[in-house]
């Protein structure tokens, strides 16, 4: 799974992580990067949140992406919120 766009202002990227958790499978990095405006993409971002989610909630992760980050932008969702254990 793979997905890159741009929800409220900032870049989103969606991706498989690439180790394994506690369940056998890998689970679904959500990276939320914010730029000031007018800043370059080939520079760092002013800020980025990541969070990881089971492979298991990738229906709702789609469903429901934007809703998602702006949880991430409120900061109702804390950053790395799901751990993958490996």
């Amino acid at each position: 799974m793979y997905k890159q766009e741009w929800i409220k202002g900032c870049r989103v990227t969606v991706s498989d992580w690439y180790k394994k958790d506690s369940e056998g499978q890998k689970p679904i990095r959500i990276g939320v990067e914010y730029f000031k405006p007018g800043a370059s993409l080939s520079r760092p971002p002013e800020w980025e949140r990541v969070i990881y989610c089971p492979r298991r909630e990738e229906e709702k992760i789609n469903n429901y992406l934007n809703s998602i980050v702006c949880a991430i932008l409120s900061g109702d969702l804390p950053s790395q919120q799901y751990k993958p254990a490996f």
